[in-house]
């Protein structure tokens, strides 16, 4: 795992309320994303000062990006 330090990193809790914003439960969403739900949980779950995979974070900001970009304003 690394940590991502930058004014655009992933930030774990803002991403999950961002998928519970699109109305999208963990199982589908991480299936759409091309991951576990247990690597969907354990990055949602992670806190400030943690680090997290960097690769899964990169899929969930894709996918989030994506699907925010379909929904209807």
């Amino acid at each position: 795992m690394s940590y991502i330090s930058s004014a655009f990193a992933p930030q774990p809790q803002v991403d999950r309320d961002r998928r519970i914003a699109l109305g999208l439960d963990a199982k589908s969403f991480a299936r759409r994303a091309g991951i576990t739900t247990g690597e969907l949980h354990e990055y949602e779950l992670t806190q400030e000062s943690q680090s997290f995979d960097s690769e899964v974070a990169a899929r969930i900001g894709e996918m989030l990006s994506a699907l925010e970009a379909r929904s209807p304003v």
